[in-house]
């Protein structure tokens, strides 16, 4: 079943809140790494000075020519690091707002997930032992997946669907399918989502 044009915005809507807070969260991993390589690299350069005292170094140990510079350096890494940690508040609040608006408007929507790759582990099953109650993953080879949203989580690329009541009844092991909506070494859709 193709998608139509007026369920197709609906689920690229989806797809996009996807994009939007992972990207968001990629930028907010950056600015720490950056944060903590230039700390480092600041680190490195006073140690790499030694210690006249033979202990440890001190203000004394660092010559005329890179103290101001070693200064600068040492300021904008601290920056840096606040910088990082208000950028983290800001995209933590940010997305944990966003993914609640986006379960309000999605979950409980019934719909059909088509992969856009084949040769992608995108979809799992979850399922149940009836006889210990263990849940386990188990690897789900189909094209389509058809059911209802039961949870979105962002910070995980996790789109979670259980299966429409059909599947149910042929597999009532399977609880629910895990869907990883983006590619995440590309940002492209994995999947293609109509209502």
């Amino acid at each position: 079943m193709k998608p139509t044009d007026a369920t197709r915005p609906i689920g690229a809507d989806l797809v996009q809140r996807y994009l939007n807070a992972l990207t968001n969260l990629v930028t907010m991993e950056r600015a720490k790494i950056i944060a903590n390589n230039s700390e480092q690299n600041v680190l490195q350069q006073i140690n790499s000075l030694g210690a006249s005292n033979g202990v440890f170094t001190t203000a004394s140990d660092i010559p005329d020519s890179i103290g101001n510079q070693l200064v600068k350096d040492s300021l904008d890494s601290q920056l840096m690091r606040v910088q990082s940690v208000q950028i983290a508040q800001k995209t933590t609040s940010e997305v944990g707002f966003s993914e609640q608006e986006t379960k309000k408007l999605f979950v409980g929507k019934k719909v059909v997930i088509t992969k856009l790759r084949s040769d992608k582990g995108i979809f799992s099953a979850v399922m149940v032992d009836s006889s210990t109650g263990k849940y386990r993953l188990s690897p789900f080879t189909a094209s389509r997946v058809k059911g209802t949203i039961n949870d979105i989580s962002f910070e995980n690329n996790l789109l979670v669907i259980r299966p429409s009541f059909f599947a149910r009844k042929l597999v009532p092991n399977r609880l629910f399918i895990d869907v990883q909506v983006l590619d995440l070494e590309t940002m492209a859709p994995n999947i293609d989502i109509s209502l």
